[in-house]
């Protein structure tokens, strides 16, 4: 059937879902593999995440080909079952995309954090995710089992008991809250212990402070359930439209907080470049010193392992990686810079990937010079 008066709202977030879905997406795979060559697994998720997204954008596509936007009662009887089909199912879909887009953002922490010594934040995290991963897949469980039999949660003429959509749909929101603030709380130690200028922290809080949206849109779906006496098909528009804006949110976020090394290397204003002045006699020394004998290659005297017991301990302090997605040549490139004096300002605005394995070299965007 022709598209309701109320379906404009919903194709235009469905449109907006693939489209901006995609590009967040398509950057984060792009940063990981060609910026810092490093594919995980969270990205697998990231990718599984967004085709859930993709499925329920196109699913509210043809929800509306069935009915959703219109009133009830321009639905002719004999559509009635695809049209309470497509919405069970969209719930279903729903459900799947939260969970991979919370084990996205999970296992993202975890790649963080895994080769530090926060064993306690590395238990709750576990913990955290294990819970919350249990509670998606019993709300898939319940919005699958919604009716018993299956078919009754669509098919008026076979007989079986449903639940209310009222309960379940406020059970599932409140649950999301509560998820989602844990998520949200979660990434603050790990922000904090990253040597990174205090605006750059601010910077990624702002980023995960976008998950707050999420825990709106979980109060209005409750708000803007119809009850059974509502006219469903016209007013359940603005719940749907909301519930698929939630789930392209959760994408993005998992996107953006590791878009920093790509926005570093092409976008103006991502990093900073400029001179790094040694004020005083000591660091002009020390500057010197760290220059000569660890980014000259084959200085007499100083060898390849030598270099590498210099840098040990400097490394370990900045294990926490520069920004939630460092590479590990990029958190060795800070190490030397550590070494060589350089202020830790200094260190968090040098873009990643400067130096490589296999050689060891200064961008020639810096320079380190002292003052007479």
């Amino acid at each position: 059937m022709k598209p309701g008066a109320n379906a404009g709202g919903i194709l235009a977030v469905a449109s907006i879902a693939i489209v901006v879905g995609t590009l967040a997406v398509a950057l984060r795979l792009y940063t990981r593999k060609f910026v810092l060559n490093q594919i995980w697994l969270d990205d697998y998720l990231a990718v599984v995440s967004w085709a859930c997204l993709i499925a329920l954008a196109i699913q509210n596509f043809h929800a509306v080909s069935t009915g959703l936007g219109s009133h009830f009662d321009q639905i002719p009887p004999s559509g009635y079952n695809a049209f309470f089909k497509d919405l069970w199912l969209g719930l279903v879909i729903y459900n799947i995309t939260l969970l991979f887009t919370k084990l996205t953002l999970f296992f993202q922490f975890y790649r963080v954090i895994r080769q530090t010594s926060w064993g306690g934040l590395k238990m709750f995290n576990a913990c955290a995710m294990s819970i919350i991963a249990a509670w998606q897949f019993a709300q898939i469980f319940v919005q699958v089992f919604a009716c018993v039999p299956v078919e009754a949660a669509w098919d008026q003429t076979v007989k079986g008991v449903c639940q209310s959509i009222l309960v379940t749909r406020t059970m599932n929101s409140v649950g999301n809250i509560v998820t989602d603030f844990i998520i949200l709380l979660l990434p603050l130690p790990i922000i904090w212990r990253l040597a990174l200028p205090r605006k750059s922290k601010y910077a990624v809080i702002g980023i995960f402070s976008l998950g707050f949206f999420t825990c709106i849109v979980s109060i209005l779906r409750i708000t803007l359930t119809p009850t059974g006496e509502s006219d469903i098909a016209f007013q359940t528009v603005s719940v749907i439209a909301w519930t698929t804006a939630e789930v392209l949110t959760g994408v993005i976020i998992a996107s953006l907080s590791t878009m920093r090394p790509l926005m570093s290397r092409y976008v103006s204003g991502f990093t900073t470049r400029g001179t790094s002045k040694a004020t005083s006699a000591t660091s002009r020394s020390r500057a010197s010193y760290g220059m000569q004998n660890l980014y000259a290659k084959g200085t007499p005297g100083t060898s390849r392992a030598d270099r590498r017991s210099m840098l040990a301990s400097p490394a370990r302090r900045f294990s926490g990686g520069g920004w939630l997605d460092l590479s590990e040549s990029d958190r060795e490139d800070m190490a030397r810079h550590g070494v060589a004096g350089l202020r830790m300002p200094d260190l968090a605005r040098l873009e990643p990937g400067i130096g490589r394995h296999g050689s060891i070299r200064v961008t020639k965007e810096w320079s380190v010079r002292g003052e007479t």
